[in-house]
């Protein structure tokens, strides 16, 4: 079967659901017919919380280009996993501190672009939350946050992950909270940065870092932490970091 988090037990997420679109429908259907394996097909799902959640399910846990959370995994439920691929470096080092030995092969979103064409140039600057900020969606937050648009990450069907990739791909600018958003941007070569929120990663930055590292990026000894508040700032980060001067 293949994992998706959701929450209450409805609402799905753009970057949970990215899947639909990343896996041929033969393989889909392969997985999700499967009764010996949990695919972990994508996401920050590398924890002991989800391996126990497989195993006590009668299924072995099976993780695929997926990240560590940051926290120390257990030994004895690592060695009944398995792993294939990891997402960035953090990931890999704590895997290795197991015994477990993977390549790195980045973020499974990167693959998007080979699989859905770029849109048109739709001159937008996007923000969007990540599915579990509680920040407010009034009239004033799009200005406050120097956006053009502020897009939810909640989607309902394949046609919805179709319909936010087309805007993601066509956008000037991404700023995000979701790092699937993030990773679909970059692979699209849309300018992006994170988003310092109400549910704030900068509290947590290992995952973001982790992603950073499988795109050349090493952030996290030098300390930046604090994640962009907003579009101007977002801009600022993200020609600090992938814009060369001639």
């Amino acid at each position: 079967m293949i994992y998706e988090a959701v929450m209450d037990e409805t609402v799905r997420s753009f970057g949970n659901a990215l899947y639909e679109v990343l896996l041929t429908p033969e393989k889909l259907a392969e997985w999700e017919a499967d009764r010996e394996y949990m695919f972990f097909p994508h996401g920050t799902v590398i924890t002991n919380e989800h391996m126990n959640l497989a195993l006590k399910a009668g299924y072995q846990p099976f993780f695929i280009q997926c990240g560590w959370d940051g926290n120390p995994l257990e030994r004895d439920l690592v060695e009944q996993s398995l792993f294939l691929g990891a997402r960035g470096d953090f990931t890999q080092e704590e895997l290795a501190n197991n015994d477990i030995f993977v390549e790195v092969l980045g973020e499974p979103s990167k693959g998007i672009a080979q699989k859905i064409k770029k849109s048109e140039p739709n001159a937008l600057a996007l923000a969007v939350r990540n599915v579990l900020d509680p920040g407010e969606y009034s009239r004033d937050t799009k200005f406050i946050l120097n956006a053009d648009a502020l897009i939810s990450p909640v989607i309902e069907d394949k046609e919805d992950i179709l319909e936010l990739v087309g805007l993601i791909s066509g956008a000037r600018f991404v700023l995000s909270g979701s790092l699937s958003v993030a990773a679909v941007a970059h692979a699209y070569g849309v300018p992006f940065s994170p988003m310092s929120s109400d549910f704030d990663d900068s509290e947590n930055p290992l995952r973001w870092h982790d992603w950073f590292t499988s795109i050349g990026l090493d952030l996290y000894e030098v300390g930046a932490h604090d994640l962009p508040k907003n579009v101007r700032q977002g801009r600022e980060w993200y020609n600090a970091h992938f814009v060369k001067e001639d």
